[in-house]
């Protein structure tokens, strides 16, 4: 999730660097002289994400991309939104090489900028490489149309990562990085849904635009609607044979086990080693709405997986499919099975990124429908990066992204 939006309220006091009056910290020289890895610019500096910036960094993120928020609830939201950026930013896989997070701070010591970085361990035809995935890039109101967004992209392309991605970068974002040698993912930047229920849908979608929409109304007379669509849409949509597949259900530590295994066909690809692949699962299952997180695996009739999947889901809500992957040839059957599944499990719809590899199989499903999501995109000065993106022989996205954290999704401070 990626955006220079501006927020709504002056950027406040609360979010300057702490230090006592008098102290030698307060003059910018020495602000930046204390900055290790900084870049310094004529009005102030770019550097690394330390932990004495969450609560600054946690503030103008609500103050940018949660506008509507109670004035009882603001200290709550920013301690846990704190909280949770130490656990993805500070704490995560590769933290012990230090944050690849980047905030801008004026010559008066305020943060008035932040881009916040998942590490992320990748490999090329058994290279390893370095990754980083561009999650959260954002600047205070004054500075939203000023140079602190391109300051921060430069100097992330400045680090020594091999590879930089995002996978839900907004069209500002888009427009500021691609001259920057960003390089566009056309077919990533979909998303594609089949609708189960296309009345109670439309309620849902409703509900979350106007929450005092009267559901309890509106739902009786989308029940009755869906049931004379049900028929229609059942008919058109293309299903396995009974027993062919079985599609069962697992756990985090089953899927960790199965999901690396279908990572063959990409040359480039995340490592996914298990601590890393563990920590991933369990920050995702963290991630509050759509549902909770569910596993399953697709095995043929001689009980090999074909295939396994992960998705967010619940009764009367939108299914949020977070990863697929899947043998070469048996991509829709594994498709076919999410739907049932979804469909079964009481879901009025189902939606998920696409990938060029699944897309042939996609297309072949009566019913599913495609929209742009978010921008994915690219930079490596690696020849053979840029080539395997190209040849669409990369995964990128789903847990090798960042659309499984709370950032884009969650209201911090409301528990």
């Amino acid at each position: 999730m990626t955006s220079l939006q501006a927020s709504d309220m002056a950027h406040p006091a609360s979010a300057r660097a702490t230090s006592a009056p008098g102290d030698s910290n307060d003059h910018p020289a020495a602000l930046v002289a204390s900055a290790a890895g900084g870049r310094v610019l004529p009005n102030g500096l770019v550097r690394p994400l330390e932990s004495r910036d969450l609560e600054q960094v946690a503030t103008l993120f609500l103050k940018t991309f949660r506008r509507k928020r109670k004035a009882s609830q603001a200290q709550s939201a920013i301690e846990e939104a704190a909280g949770y950026m130490r656990q993805l930013y500070l704490e995560g896989p590769g933290s012990e090489g230090g944050a690849g997070s980047l905030v801008r701070v004026d010559a008066q010591g305020d943060i008035v900028g932040f881009l916040g970085i998942l590490k992320n361990s990748y490999t090329l035809d058994g290279q390893a490489l370095s990754a980083g995935v561009i999650s959260t890039l954002m600047a205070a109101d004054e500075h939203v149309a000023g140079p602190v967004g391109p300051q921060l992209v430069r100097a992330l392309n400045q680090s020594p990562f091999d590879l930089v991605f995002a996978d839900s970068a907004n069209r500002a974002s888009l427009a500021l990085s691609r001259p920057l040698k960003y390089e566009l993912l056309p077919l990533n930047c979909l998303e594609w849904a089949c609708v189960f229920r296309p009345s109670a849908l439309l309620v849902h979608k409703m509900q979350q635009k106007w929450p005092l929409t009267p559901a309890a109304i509106l739902a009786p007379m989308a029940h009755v609607a869906d049931f004379a669509a049900g028929r229609v849409l059942r008919s058109r949509r293309k299903r396995s044979a009974p027993g062919r597949w079985q599609d069962e259900a697992i756990d985090a530590a089953a899927f960790a086990e199965i999901a690396p295994t279908f990572l063959d066909a990409f040359r480039l690809r995340p490592v996914w080693a298990r601590p890393e692949l563990d920590w991933l699962l369990g920050q995702a299952a963290q991630r509050r709405n759509s549902g909770p997180l569910n596993f399953r695996v697709v095995r043929d009739g001689s009980d090999a997986p074909i295939g396994c999947y992960a998705f967010y889901a619940e009764k009367h809500g939108v299914a949020r499919v977070l990863q697929v992957l899947a043998r070469d040839g048996r991509w829709g059957a594994v498709i076919d099975c999410l739907r049932q599944t979804t469909e079964e499990m009481g879901c009025i719809g189902v939606h998920g990124a696409a990938q060029p590899s699944m897309m042939p199989h996609l297309y072949a499903h009566p019913g599913l429908f495609f929209y742009y999501a978010g921008g994915t995109m690219v930079r490596s000065a690696n020849k053979d990066v840029i080539q395997a993106v190209r040849d669409n022989r990369a995964l990128i996205g789903g847990l090798a992204g960042d659309r499984w954290t709370r950032l884009g999704t969650d209201e911090f401070g409301s528990a």
